[in-house]
């Protein structure tokens, strides 16, 4: 027999207030951004730099040549970071940005006092399954394995923690504390590697034609959101639409849509005028409000 208990569910959802075009940013905007995703001061300098070298130049620098590619695709911003965190220097750049994360399991509160900016939005959202998923006994020993691990290595235990749950995040500390130190360093320039990409994909960054004119892909996207949000002023069409933010709960114990939860869907951007909404799912688990 299952006992399955329905709690009050938390969602949140970080999202940038909207579409931010490449071509427009200058390099402290540049630096500014990319310090969110890692907090190597060298990193995002290095970065920006690569974004901001001109692409009419004939030059071979190899940022030059990067800067033509980023015009291109976010996969193209991507591979360039790769190849310039790589290149940094282990005990200087790569444990300054190791500083810049919070510990596994922190509470939420300390946690955005110390990291105010988005970067504490971000980590907030990608310990959050973790969090979600962690009993007390496992959060508990989670916590004297941090301790462990700091003590041994000198740094804060670094995972790219989306998505996995609390047991997956303490067996690979403890299967990382038998590593030596240097092992253990490039396994965490890894794990940081892996936030980093993440990070940039949510800049919601627009690279366009490098003229700065949006892509198609990007005016579709917009062109489908403004159908779902939008209200029409014509009679025929005076239905409000349907949010583009979409939920369906289900009891994993009973296999079936969950009905009376309780959703509540939490802002993080200062750009939005909202707060909070709540609502409540129906026989198929769903938020319709």
């Amino acid at each position: 027999t299952h006992t399955h208990t329905h709690t009050h569910t938390h969602i949140i959802i970080i999202m940038s207030s909207s579409v931010v075009d490449f071509h427009s940013l200058s390099r402290e905007e540049l630096c500014r951004l990319f310090s969110q995703c890692c907090s190597s001061t060298e990193f995002a300098s290095r970065l920006a730099d690569c974004c901001c070298a001109s692409s009419n130049s004939s030059s071979s620098n190899s940022h030059v040549k990067a800067k033509q590619m980023m015009q291109k695709s976010m996969p193209a911003l991507v591979h360039a970071a790769r190849e310039i965190w790589y290149d940094l220097n282990p005990s200087r750049d790569w444990e300054e940005a190791f500083r810049g994360h919070p510990r596994i399991g922190d509470d939420p509160v300390k946690l955005k006092e110390k990291f105010p900016s988005s970067s504490g939005d971000w980590a907030m959202g990608e310990q959050s399954n973790a969090m979600a998923t962690a009993t007390e006994e496992t959060l508990r020993e989670l916590g004297e394995m941090n301790v462990k691990y700091e003590q041994k290595f000198g740094r804060i235990f670094i995972i790219c923690a989306t998505g996995v749950s609390a047991e997956f995040v303490l067996a690979n500390v403890k299967d990382r504390m038998e590593n030596s130190p240097w092992a253990e360093m490039m396994v965490a320039a890894r794990e940081q590697m892996k936030i980093t990409e993440l990070r940039l994909k949510k800049l919601n960054l627009s690279f366009g034609d490098g003229n700065g004119k949006a892509s198609s892909s990007m005016k579709k996207r917009v062109k489908v959101l403004n159908e779902q949000t939008v209200i029409s002023s014509s009679a025929a069409n005076s239905e409000k639409k349907k949010s583009p933010i979409t939920t369906h709960v289900l009891d994993t114990a009973l296999g079936k849509p969950a009905e009376g939860i309780k959703v509540t869907l939490n802002n993080r951007s200062s750009a939005a005028s909202w707060i909070s909404k709540e609502g409540y799912t129906d026989a198929d688990g769903r938020v319709t409000d």
